[in-house]
């Protein structure tokens, strides 16, 4: 799974050292959370939403809620000129 939304806005995020976020994710894996671990102390799932229509669940607008405790830094700031890896 790519982590793309993040890098649209957040540019450099050293500023952001010691605070806490909430993390929202479509597709999350047990890979997933592994790769979010080490840019903060904590993590912790809160819960998902799974919109429904006609008792359908709509997999493209579901996501997962997960609060990040103490920010690492680490995370990688968006180079424009590269090719997102999916």
């Amino acid at each position: 799974m790519a982590l793309t939304e993040r890098y649209v806005f957040l540019g450099d995020t050293s500023h952001l050292r010691g605070k806490s976020a909430l993390i929202l994710l479509r597709g999350v894996d047990e890979s997933t959370l592994e790769r979010c671990q080490p840019h903060f102390h904590n993590l912790t799932f809160i819960g998902s939403h799974q919109p429904r229509y006609r008792q359908e669940i709509i997999e493209e607008f579901s996501f997962h809620i997960i609060l990040g405790q103490g920010y690492r830094g680490g995370w990688r700031h968006f180079d424009s000129e590269k090719k997102l890896e999916v």
